[in-house]
């Protein structure tokens, strides 16, 4: 390994000048010396050392063994360091995580090597896991050759990656941890402040529950109102049924950090695959009732990043409706439909999940573990509820076969565009900034 020490360091210096910004050149060539003691200090002949990029929590760095050790076989690995050595959590919760995947065909690394101390040539907590295949999904996305048939396999893909999540065997609604505290094991579930939803005789008990204690200690009016307004909303949430009955009750595994900077996607004999999926550092078990979402990134951003339209939309992408995605760009609007329409086929509870009752119970649940000192939030989301409500006799609303026709509107979209028409004319204006004739 010394031999080889001055070639391991070129390499790695010429091959993160691009990248690797949040280091000096003083600064990397000591990060340098410290891999490779450490590489020495595991017997790995490392070459292809390459830094890949610093996150909100950790660094990463990609290299590769031509040796075998008692952990690690020959191939490719990534190496990440907390970039604070007592925040290590995460480490033990992805390292559990992973253990507990790697027996279905989810696209998720390999755990190889974990080091919880300090007591190494990093002087630092680090992890080692298999180099999964493939590029981030973003960057395959935007990579200008971009066609709706490949966007939606793409996204077909993924969405049979989280049909498989779903498959996951969970005991109880939580936060997904290693057993132990100090050393790699077996799957808890931590429930959300201590309110475990097997306590209680249905989801909506377990809901009032967690409403109750977040909001409880506040002694503003606005927020007991609050109170008043996710409790009505959960009663008639329950009143349906759509937060009860088996498949409502299913506890499903939720990602945490599920954006497409974490996805890979790699191209195999002329076809695009989904290859990997990173970063179990914050995985939840949830209700099904409670935890589906919408793919809002696949079909883009546009509204969230938009300086135009975040102070209308509030980057609820759940409530635009077609009619305006179409006039902003026409083509997202298509991938969202492919995607919506192969997923009704996999799910046929799928629409009232996404875009009917489950858009009401997602809101309710974050309010109720995140809690919320804004007034202008509950405000917002009483006056939606109102509108919601008002909806519920019109003639016109879409039913569940109206929802699964493309030429109807939905009813998410009938409530987005009664919620609109306050601010109508500047939304006609925009638009025509937006499609100029």
């Amino acid at each position: 390994m010394s031999d080889s020490s001055s070639t391991l360091k070129a390499a790695s210096i010429k091959s993160s000048s691009t990248s690797c910004t949040e280091y000096s050149p003083r600064e990397q060539w000591a990060t340098l010396d410290k891999l490779e003691q450490l590489f020495q200090d595991l017997g790995l002949d490392v070459s292809e050392l390459a830094y890949l990029a610093k996150g909100s929590y950790n660094t990463a760095w990609e290299f590769t063994t031509q040796t075998t050790t008692t952990t690690l076989a020959q191939g490719r690995y990534v190496l990440r360091i907390p970039l604070h050595s007592a925040d290590i959590s995460g480490f033990l919760t992805e390292a559990a995580v992973l253990n507990h995947l790697g027996r279905i065909r989810l696209c998720t690394p390999w755990f190889g090597k974990l080091d919880l101390t300090s007591d190494n040539a990093l002087g630092s907590p680090y992890m080692i896991c298999t180099r999964m295949p493939g590029q981030p999904l973003a960057s395959v996305l935007s990579d200008g050759s971009t066609t709706l048939d490949k966007v939606t396999k793409l996204g077909e893909a993924l969405c049979d990656k989280l049909l498989m999540m779903d498959a996951v065997d969970l005991p109880g609604a939580g936060r997904l941890a290693s057993r132990e505290p100090d050393r790699v094991s077996g799957l808890v579930i931590e429930p959300f402040f201590d309110i475990d939803l097997r306590d209680y005789g249905s989801v909506a008990d377990w809901l009032r529950a967690l409403v109750e204690h977040s909001l409880s200690h506040y002694e503003s009016t606005a927020i007991a109102d609050a109170k008043d307004l996710l409790f009505e909303i959960i009663g008639r949430l329950h009143g349906t049924g759509f937060l009860s009955g088996s498949r409502a009750e299913e506890i499903i595994l939720i990602h945490g950090d599920l954006h497409f900077g974490n996805v890979l996607a790699d191209e195999r004999e002329g076809k695009w695959h989904i290859s990997g999926i990173l970063d179990w550092d914050r995985p939840v078990a949830l209700p099904r009732c409670v935890a589906s979402r919408s793919m809002e990134e696949l079909w883009g951003n546009s509204f969230c990043f938009d300086e135009r339209w975040t102070s209308e939309w509030n980057e609820d992408l759940d409530f635009v409706p077609n009619a305006l995605w179409e006039q902003l760009d026409p083509q997202k609007v298509l991938i969202k439909k492919a995607i919506d329409r192969y997923m009704r086929r996999r799910n046929p509870e799928y629409m009232e999940e996404m875009y009917g009752l489950g858009r009401w119970a997602r809101r309710v649940f974050k309010l109720a573990t995140n809690g919320c000192t804004d007034y202008s939030v509950i405000k917002q989301l009483k006056e939606e509820w109102e509108l919601e409500m008002s909806g519920d006799d019109d003639d016109t609303e879409s039913t569940q076969e109206d929802m699964a026709d493309e030429k109807a509107k939905s009813k998410v979209e009938e409530s987005a565009l009664a919620r609109l028409k306050r601010v109508k004319m500047t939304v006609q204006n925009q638009l025509s900034v937006c499609n100029p004739q």
